[in-house]
């Protein structure tokens, strides 16, 4: 990718064994000279691969896959996350299980009012035929985006001083994620157990919880 200095971007992996590999981002001036390098790991997942990078708005956004190895077959969640510009620090990550099994991001698309289109694969890695291709679009602030649905379930209490737990409803609960205001990944989990926000500072944040009917955006404040 190439951004509007001229500078280029190229985004990878890098192996450290068989089944651990992480995500490699680096920005060079059109000299050869490095100007970012930046690693990409999770604390919990064995792997990340960064398949594709793009600079929009002189911002850099990459995405892949991230998650571990079941015996034969991988068990991942997609991931989109900005970059900072100038620093290479994450500005935000998006992770989000689309179906059971091997979920790849492969591709990103730019739209004029900012969100981006992510484009995939998901679905048992061991039953290619059961594998499904999909299109997400997400905003680049994460409040909204096009797949959302209305939820048969309450967050509560909705504002909070710690706990916040999944009452009711008929919603399948696959994953959820919390993001600070400023789109920072928090919490991920792949169940509906409550989240615990007494150890963040009081202020609102980001829940998207992704469900076998689509995908929910809900804010929550803590106080």
């Amino acid at each position: 990718a190439i951004t509007n200095a001229g500078d280029i971007v190229l985004a990878g992996l890098q192996f450290l064994s068989f089944d651990k590999t992480i995500g490699i981002v680096n920005k060079f001036d059109q000299q050869g000279n490095s100007l970012i390098e930046k690693t990409i790991t999770a604390e919990l997942d064995t792997s990340i691969v960064t398949r594709r990078v793009l600079v929009h708005n002189n911002e850099i956004f990459i995405t892949g896959r991230i998650g571990f190895f079941e015996g034969d077959f991988p068990n991942n969640d997609i991931y989109i996350s900005k970059l900072d510009s100038q620093t290479g620090n994450t500005s935000w990550t998006v992770r989000e299980n689309i179906l059971t099994g091997n979920n790849y991001a492969t591709d990103l698309l730019p739209l004029t009012d900012g969100s981006l289109i992510v484009a995939g694969t998901a679905g048992p890695s061991d039953s290619p035929e059961l594998q499904r291709a999909f299109l997400m679009k997400i905003n680049n602030d994460l409040t909204d985006t096009e797949d959302e649905i209305q939820p048969t379930f309450q967050l509560s209490p909705n504002p909070t001083e710690g706990l916040v737990r999944f009452i009711n409803g008929e919603n399948i609960i696959n994953a959820l994620s919390l993001h600070n205001s400023e789109g920072k990944l928090l919490i991920y989990q792949n169940d509906a157990d409550p989240i615990d926000l007494s150890s963040y500072p009081d202020g609102s944040y980001i829940m998207r919880i992704n469900t076998e009917q689509g995908l929910v955006t809900k804010k929550i404040i803590k106080l």
